[in-house]
């Protein structure tokens, strides 16, 4: 099995490796978050790994990044996030944990690349293995002009992010 090293990393967690049709999956799962952090591995391809979590996923080449990328979600450093229209999907991805201290509207338009964009209409959700950066998020314009970001916090152990 190649994902036996998975396993000894993360000796703490629901480690299950599964093959199906030549193709190994690992899935590690924390009890305490709904949200399962999955690994597919394919020897042939160039990038070997496609890591999930929640609403985002990662193309990985080398065993040395996957650990790395896993043990940034595992430690809570590493989270998803994802923006919805209309419950439909527009985009997302990875975002450091600690960026989400000091959330703002402008400062998530900048990371995504959309500074003159409206997003202001979108919702979001935010998942980590991290209590503390588990939400879905809106926009709300306040009485000045001002859009702030309007948290529900959530309790992870039951609100999976994935669709």
């Amino acid at each position: 099995m190649h994902f036996s090293f998975i396993k000894e990393l993360f000796p703490k967690f629901d480690v299950n490796i599964l093959t199906e049709n030549g193709i190994e999956t690992v899935y590690i799962k924390n009890k305490q978050f709904a949200d399962t952090i999955i690994i597919h591995y394919f020897p042939d391809d160039y990038y070997i790994y496609l890591l999930k979590f929640a609403t985002s996923h990662r193309d990985i080449s080398s065993q040395n990044e996957l650990i790395e990328c896993v043990q940034s979600f595992v430690s809570g450093k590493k989270a998803t996030i994802e923006f919805f229209e209309n419950e439909k999907n527009k985009f997302g991805g990875e975002i450091d944990a600690s960026f989400l201290d000091d959330l703002t509207y402008n400062k998530l338009r900048n990371y995504f690349g959309y500074p003159n964009i409206d997003i202001s209409n979108l919702t979001f959700k935010v998942r980590a293995w991290n209590n503390q950066y588990c939400f879905d998020g809106c926009f709300h314009k306040n009485d000045y002009g001002t859009i702030d970001i309007v948290k529900n916090i959530i309790v992870p152990s039951t609100a999976k992010c994935t669709p």
